[in-house]
């Protein structure tokens, strides 16, 4: 049993279909689906009304941060909370995730303590059209392979799109002090790595492409500087050893 978390912020159309490749995974235990919106002022809320009877919902709204700049950790950090089940896994508002990717999930935590997923970028000519429903998200995996822009998070510590327990995520939780978003998974993922014996590198999520701009992304450069600054230091103190399989 598994619970995703997805943190979220005016990301309607992207979300829809990470929503929509979610709902389609097959052969699968119970699971549910954390949604921590944080004052979108999008479509996003009318999501929970197309979905919540094909998905377990908890759909929580998030106003905490809304004259601060959005942080993202508070928002996992929260979710997590709210888990009922004692897996999580962490993924972005703006990805798809394979038919397959929970059972193969769920099939793979068993046997390490973290499981990174793979993320690959995809084009912006292929996203339009899965945006537009062109392309059938479902059906249409070898088209969004050959799409694919470039890998991130194919490394030891990971990034933002993990599977764990949620006993070893409360035992590090997010560093709430990051602002926006930007080096806080990687904080994170460092942090953890004290309790991490074994890692595995995991199932692919696919990365919708969306234009960098005020709309989609809330990264102040000032709080981006702040956040570098802060996870070099941290950087410099740890010494990491995970064994890898």
């Amino acid at each position: 049993m598994l619970s995703i978390v997805i943190p979220t912020r005016n990301k309607y159309p992207y979300l829809d279909k990470t929503l929509e490749s979610i709902s389609n995974q097959i052969n699968i235990p119970k699971f549910e689906v954390i949604i921590i919106n944080n004052n979108s002022n999008d479509d996003t809320d009318t999501l929970f009304y197309k979905y919540r009877n094909k998905l377990d919902f908890s759909w929580i709204s998030s106003h905490s941060n809304k004259i601060k700049t959005y942080n993202k950790a508070k928002d996992i950090n929260l979710g997590v909370k709210r888990a009922k089940y004692p897996i999580i896994t962490l993924i972005d508002s703006d990805v798809l995730l394979h038919p397959k990717f929970l059972i193969q999930t769920l099939n793979k935590i068993d046997r390490v303590d973290k499981i990174c997923h793979n993320v690959y970028y995809l084009d912006q000519w292929t996203t339009n059209n899965i945006l537009n429903n062109k392309i059938n998200i479902n059906y249409d995996y070898k088209q969004l392979n050959r799409a694919k822009m470039r890998r991130i998070g194919k490394n030891i510590l990971g990034n933002s799109h993990q599977t764990l327990s949620k006993e070893l995520f409360l035992r590090v939780k997010y560093d709430e002090s990051y602002e926006g978003y930007g080096c806080e998974d990687l904080d994170f993922n460092l942090r953890l790595s004290k309790y991490v014996k074994t890692s595995v590198v995991g199932e692919d999520c696919f990365h919708l492409f969306h234009p960098t701009n005020n709309s989609v992304d809330w990264r102040n450069p000032i709080d981006l500087a702040r956040n570098k600054e802060k996870y070099d230091n941290l950087v410099r103190s740890f010494d990491l050893k995970i064994e890898t399989f």
